[in-house]
């Protein structure tokens, strides 16, 4: 572990993405020494681009949507890598989880970095003190979100502040859950008051104090303090900083969709640059490989039978969602005419394929091998609209709140659905399942909403089956957790991370 965390914090202090006219464009790594920086406002910039994309690359690739979507029973998939989230057997050595794991803690190495040295070199060099505490922000803002994955997702983990005591002393206790929140969230109270309201040009999509106080809503959802998340969520709103666009089509058409307005925060990312700055769901959510022109489009995951059945008739959103046979896109392959999913030709398990996230060609987008340059949306403004009905509804079971359901309403208006006159908490969890489908959100809104013991229930009785023909050849599984073990690789390393945790206060 002691090796690990020397090779994350020094690989990540050199590969640094700068600011030109996108900070998220790739410096060479022969460019850069370590001296060089935090001398400068543009260099201090610099360092904490890596934390919008890089750092959290692992995560992205395979073990956000294994967890979110494929867990949940959002998505299907017979791959070999992801099965075991299909079925409910995530064994502790899994390497997805492992990647997920690692992903949190390489930004929390390189948010540690940040904080820790930033502030006394940058200021020794005369850097302006606004820009040096908004760059804490960001690092303070991304450790604090990777701990709220973190606790989410394997419940009591180490804190770590500081690299080089984790380095020379790397054997270190899980912390007490409730501890573990105290931390984040003073890391994303700093980020709210130390983060611009507003950013634009070469800085969209830092994070702003609206996108710290929007995940601060959604911990407080977690910790059922629904007061707190309903005050953030109107401050949020309260901004005007954000809305919905009018035709969710074009949340997730291009790279040109990136930092939109219903964006709050996104991991961004840069086709065609290099390894580990590009998103790669494409690759794997493409039904074909005729879409990319690339030679990726392997089809591994599938829209699951159980989601497609979730979509009420005429939802506007399924269409963007998720294909099935006859549907078009005039968007895809748009220097031939357009994509039509032909079911014969194309073939599905679930006779169904992804769109979102699927982008095309390099003639409709800067597209690569494995490579799109589209965001991945953590946060968005819709988020905020459901949550605030979440934070009305606290632990009752439905609400006829006004605003709440305005805000309600508004979602649904704009998915071509009639308007509804009183929320339940199982209406909310199924809007929220459709508006957000494979964007990785579902298992934790199912833990929020149901409770583990209701999130473990309702998973035993998602449907996960196939067509054989016209025939739906059933298949359901009993799942037993819905937190998952820390890596077997770490606890060689680290015997405490067996031991029962500790408080950190």
């Amino acid at each position: 572990m002691k090796t690990k965390i020397k090779l994350l914090c020094t690989t990540l202090l050199v590969i640094f993405l700068m600011g030109c006219e996108d900070f998220l464009t790739v410096v060479p790594e022969d460019q850069l020494t370590l001296d060089g920086y935090f001398k400068t406002e543009a260099q201090c910039l610099q360092a904490t681009a890596p934390l919008y994309g890089f750092s959290w690359f692992n995560f992205n690739d395979k073990a956000s949507y294994a967890i979110g979507d494929i867990y949940s029973g959002n998505m299907f998939t017979t791959s070999d890598e992801l099965i075991n989230f299909h079925n409910y057997t995530v064994a502790q050595n899994n390497i997805r989880m492992f990647e997920a794991w690692s992903a949190c803690y390489a930004t929390i190495a390189h948010s540690n970095n940040i904080i820790n040295n930033l502030p006394r070199i940058a200021g020794d060099y005369g850097v302006d003190p606004v820009v040096i505490n908004q760059c804490v922000a960001e690092a303070r803002f991304m450790r604090g979100t990777a701990y709220y994955f973190l606790v989410q997702l394997f419940g009591s983990v180490p804190i770590i502040e500081d690299g080089a005591d984790a380095a020379a002393n790397p054997i270190v206790p899980r912390i007490i859950e409730e501890d573990i929140y105290t931390f984040l969230l003073k890391d994303l109270e700093y980020a709210e008051q130390f983060s611009p309201v507003e950013r634009t040009g070469s800085n969209a999509g830092r994070v702003t104090s609206g996108a710290a106080k929007a995940i601060m809503a959604k911990v407080y959802l977690s910790l059922k303090n629904f007061d707190a998340a309903k005050t953030k969520i109107e401050q949020v709103i309260g901004s005007d900083q954000y809305q919905l666009l009018d035709n969710y089509r074009d949340l997730f058409l291009t790279s040109e969709s990136n930092y939109n307005a219903e964006s709050i925060f996104a991991w961004g990312w840069v086709a065609n640059q290099g390894w580990a700055t590009q998103n790669t769901h494409q690759a794997f959510f493409a039904i074909t490989g005729d879409i990319t022109m690339v030679g990726d489009g392997w089809g591994t995951v599938k829209p699951s039978v159980d989601l497609i059945n979730a979509f009420e008739n005429g939802d506007l959103r399924k269409h963007e969602i998720l294909m099935e046979d006859g549907d078009y896109y005039d968007e895809l392959l748009s220097a031939t005419g357009g994509f039509t999913f032909d079911l014969e030709e194309y073939g599905s398990e679930t006779n169904s394929g992804i769109k979102k996230y699927v982008v095309g060609s390099p003639d409709d987008d800067n597209v690569g091998f494995m490579s799109t340059g589209i965001n991945t949306d953590i946060i968005r403004y819709a988020d905020v609209l459901l949550m605030y009905v979440e934070s009305v509804m606290g632990n009752d079971d439905n609400t006829s709140d006004s605003k709440a359901l305005g805000y309600y309403n508004d979602i649904r208006r704009r998915a071509g659905l009639a308007t509804k006159t009183s929320v339940t908490r199982d209406d909310l969890l199924q809007e929220r399942r459709v508006e957000f489908a494979f964007e990785s959100q579902f298992l934790y809104d199912l833990v929020r909403l149901l409770g583990e013991q209701g999130a473990k229930d309702y998973l035993s009785n998602v449907e996960r089956g196939r067509y054989s023909g016209d025939e739906l050849l059933s298949q359901k599984f009993t799942c037993n957790a819905v937190k998952f073990s820390i890596p077997t690789s770490e606890i060689d390393q680290n015997p405490l991370l067996k031991e029962d945790p500790v408080p950190y206060y």
